[in-house]
C-alpha cells in the first residue's frame, strides 16, 4: 500500500513538473519586466551623465580659478579618482597654472550594468579645450604645445554607491581626436 502511494505521489510530482516546464510566461508579465529594466537603465543614464557634468563644472570652475575645496569633489568622486583629481589640481596650483576659460564637453553613457555590484557605467568623454588653453598665472603665458590636440576623449567609469552615482576612474586619451 505504501509503494503504490509513493509510486501515485511521485507520478503526480513528476507529471505536475513537465507541465510546469512547457508553461511560457505571458506576453504581459515578460514586456513589464523588459519595460522596468530599461526605465531603470534609461533612470541610471541620467543619473550617471548629471553626476559627470556635475563634477566637471566643479574642475573647470577650479582648473580656471585655481581654488578648490575636496569637500566639492567628494561629492561626485570616489576613490582612486577622487585623489587623482585632487593630485592634479595641486600640481596646477604648485606650477601656478590656471585654464584661460571654461572647457567645454560632452558625456555619452555607453554602457550600464546594474546587475553588477556595485552597479557600474561606461562613459566616453569629448573634452574641448580649444577655448581653455593652460596659462602660466605669473608670465601670462599660453602652455598648449604645437601639435597638441584641443579635442580629445577621456574614458571613465561610474559606479552606484548606497544609492548614488559616483565617477570610479577614468583616463585621458590626449592622442584620440574626437
Amino acid at each position: 500500500m505504501t509503494r503504490r502511494c509513493c509510486a501515485a505521489l511521485l507520478t503526480m510530482v513528476l507529471t505536475g513538473s513537465a507541465v510546469a516546464c512547457d508553461r511560457r510566461p505571458d506576453a504581459a508579465s515578460t514586456r513589464t519586466s523588459t519595460t522596468s529594466t530599461k526605465a531603470d537603465e534609461d533612470a541610471a543614464r541620467t543619473a550617471v551623465k548629471d553626476t559627470y557634468d556635475s563634477f566637471y563644472r566643479v574642475f573647470a570652475d577650479a582648473a580656471t580659478s585655481g581654488t578648490y575645496r575636496r569637500s566639492d569633489f567628494a561629492k561626485y568622486l570616489s576613490e582612486p579618482e577622487l585623489s587623482s583629481i585632487i593630485q592634479t589640481l595641486d600640481d596646477l596650483r604648485a606650477r601656478k597654472v590656471v585654464y584661460r576659460d571654461r572647457p567645454a564637453w560632452s558625456v555619452e553613457v555607453t554602457s550600464v550594468d546594474l546587475h553588477s555590484r556595485p552597479p557600474t557605467a561606461a562613459l566616453r568623454v569629448c573634452l574641448d579645450m580649444s577655448q581653455s588653453p593652460p596659462v602660466d598665472q605669473r608670465s601670462k603665458k599660453t602652455l598648449t604645445r604645437r601639435g597638441e590636440l584641443r579635442r580629445y576623449v577621456q574614458t571613465a567609469e561610474a559606479k552606484q554607491i548606497q544609492g548614488a552615482w559616483f565617477i570610479a576612474d577614468s583616463a585621458t586619451q590626449r592622442t584620440t581626436p574626437c
